[in-house]
């Protein structure tokens, strides 16, 4: 399955304490948010429902205070759908303004995702 940028795959992931299925958003090829079932406390985390998504089944939270570092290559994907424009816009504002990340960083995420756009 092909996953792009701005893309929501879930997959299995060993990398998790336990290891689980997990939802993620493709910011590019080697670079992933986790998306979680409730908010992480000391975290940055921002709201979607499950209408951002055609595979989400409930409210969740994009982790975006922490990029996940992986290539898609490392991944066996189980379903793939992508972000609303709605959503991926309201993504966009709340990292131009993440504590955790730095202005590098920032700069070459909001690339990714809004190229999206």
């Amino acid at each position: 399955m092909e996953v792009n940028s701005g893309d929501v795959f879930k997959t299995f992931n060993d990398d998790m304490t336990p290891p689980k299925p997990k939802f993620h958003l493709c910011i590019n090829k080697n670079r992933f948010f986790i998306i979680n079932s409730e908010p992480r406390k000391n975290s940055c985390n921002f709201k979607l429902s499950k209408n951002d998504c055609k595979i989400l089944t409930k409210e969740c939270y994009i982790d975006y205070g922490r990029p996940f570092c992986r290539s898609i290559e490392d991944f066996n994907i189980i379903q793939v759908s992508e972000l609303s424009k709605t959503a991926l816009k309201g993504l966009i504002e709340y990292i131009k303004l993440a504590p955790t990340l730095t202005p590098i960083l920032i700069k070459e995420i909001l690339k990714d995702l809004e190229n999206v756009l």
